[in-house]
This record gives structure tokens, sequence and C-alpha cells, in this order.
């Protein structure tokens, strides 16, 4: 690899845009042991939209200015085609979005343990 591969990498890389995100910490410390962690396969959204919520909770009696999106915000943000951390479907006989983990975010994560 050269110097131009890395470059691309860099920038185009679902997994190194997560690592470089302003809210990698956020994505990192809730999807990762809630998917990776957790083995944790499609869910549907108003499962992890939940857990999301109780998640944020928690963190703002601590320090209420930080992560001020609602948990669907960061879900939809998180899932959007520019940032590839979660796949956002319907499952065959659903009539519920279901997100998933993606490799992506299966490297960040293990990057980052």
């Amino acid at each position: 690899m050269d110097l131009d591969d890395i470059d691309r990498l860099r920038e185009r890389h679902p997994a190194w845009r997560l690592m470089r995100a302003h809210n990698a910490p956020l994505v990192l410390s809730f999807l990762g042991p809630y998917f990776v962690d957790e083995n944790r396969a499609a869910v549907p959204a108003s499962t992890i939209e939940s857990s999301l919520d109780d998640y944020l909770y928690d963190l703002h009696r601590t320090d209420p200015d930080r992560y001020t999106n609602d948990a669907s915000t960061y879900l939809d943000d998180w899932s959007a085609a520019d940032a590839g951390w979660l796949r956002r479907h319907y499952p065959a006989g659903s009539d519920q979005v279901h997100y998933d983990a993606t490799p992506a975010l299966h490297k960040a994560y293990a990057w980052v343990e």
C-alpha cells in the first residue's frame, strides 16, 4: 500500500471515518457492547432506541451537555449512507425498521479494544 491508497482509506472507509467522528466515543461505547459484546443480530428500532435513550439518560446525569441529540437522531445518523456503522432495514415479514452492526463497526470496535 502506498501513501495515496492509505489516504483514500482514511477518507472513504467507514471504520476509519468512525474513528475520526466527533461522537466516536459515544458510538463505540454504546454500539460496541450492544452489538459486538452481546453478539446481537438485527434488533427492532424501538428496542435499540430505548436502550440508547437509557444510556444517554445515564450519561446526562453526570454530564448534561454531552451528546445532546435524542436517540432516534443518533440512530438515523449512524445508519446514514455517509456513516455506515449501522444497517437499517425491514426484515421479511416485519413492518418495523431493524438495525444491525456493519463490518465497519466491528473493525473499529476491535481496534479500540
